[in-house]
């Protein structure tokens, strides 16, 4: 299966009601290209439509490290898993992570532990990971079992 970058593009109609309509590109093409692509084809579809372009983003196929797990363990399923609650940089808020399948054994009774493999992971997002505001990670406050559809 070859690699792909999907591109979402945001339309609005009149009555306030959104759609999004994807887009797959090869992951060989960098971003700028994708941007300069975007902004030949967006007018484009912006002349057929009656809806509003109201935003673009671009999710991207990364390769993923060796040395991790071939297949999944018995266990979880992506429905169960750990909410984690982090604060963040230059905000009140709390950020919430979710991680899909969090092994049982990663539990004391519905609270994550905080040692070992599972702290790693808890704490492994201070590297890189912000908010939805673009706030830097920085504390892990709490987790807790949680169910999602």
């Amino acid at each position: 299966m070859a690699l792909v970058h999907t591109i979402g593009i945001g339309i609005q109609d009149y009555a306030g009601d959104r759609k999004s309509m994807a887009i797959y590109v090869p992951a060989t093409l960098s971003l700028a290209t994708v941007q300069t692509d975007l902004n030949t084809y967006l007018p484009l579809v912006d002349a057929a439509i009656d809806g509003k372009i109201v935003d673009a983003e671009i999710t991207m196929a990364l390769s993923l490290p060796g040395g991790m797990k071939g297949s999944a363990a018995t266990g979880n399923t992506v429905h169960e898993g750990a909410l984690g609650r982090y604060s963040a940089t230059a905000t009140a808020f709390t950020y919430g992570q979710y991680v899909p399948s969090w092994a049982n054994a990663g539990f004391s009774g519905n609270t994550p532990l905080t040692s070992g493999a599972y702290g790693a992971a808890e704490n492994g997002l201070f590297a890189f990971a912000s908010d939805r505001d673009g706030n830097l990670l920085v504390a892990y406050l709490s987790g807790k079992r949680a169910f999602r559809k």
